[in-house]
């Protein structure tokens, strides 16, 4: 969907109608971390199962409505060790074989606001980071906000 929005805001900017898009499918849930292009081919995985388990459990152990802080705690869930949601590279596997969560993120799209873990979130804290459009040229900017 990414390209597919980049292409249409373009056409856009540039004063042309927007071309109909055929429908995709929708990606399932439990490969949401896996797939960034719905069409391309896809390695079988480890953990996305067993981690979309472990949140859905830590979700439902909450109180709703969940907050920004209650998501940021279950992405630092290490209680699975290696298959756990907040990943720590096996320094007993090869270099090349080593899995880690690199950073996590957070939205409030309402609020225009993401929360950044940018390493595993374990280690670091979040940092709220505003995003805003410019309507000239159509670039995107961030700007880190105090949390």
């Amino acid at each position: 969907m990414g390209k597919r929005a980049a292409l249409g805001i373009d056409r856009f900017l540039q004063g042309h109608a927007a071309a109909p898009q055929a429908a995709q499918p929708p990606v399932p849930f439990a490969a949401i971390n896996t797939y960034y292009h719905p069409g391309a081919p896809r390695a079988p995985t480890l953990s996305t199962e067993q981690r979309l388990a472990r949140i859905q459990v830590l979700a439902r152990e909450r109180r709703e409505p969940i907050g920004v802080g209650d998501l940021q705690a279950m992405l630092r869930d290490e209680s699975e060790g290696s298959m756990s949601i907040c990943r720590h590279p096996d320094v007993q596997l090869p270099r090349e074989a080593r899995v880690e969560t690199v950073a996590s993120v957070v939205m409030e799209l309402a609020r225009g606001v993401m929360h950044v873990a940018p390493d595993v979130p374990s280690k670091v804290a979040f940092r709220a980071v505003a995003l805003s459009e410019s309507v000239a040229g159509g670039a995107q900017r961030s700007s880190v906000m105090s949390s």
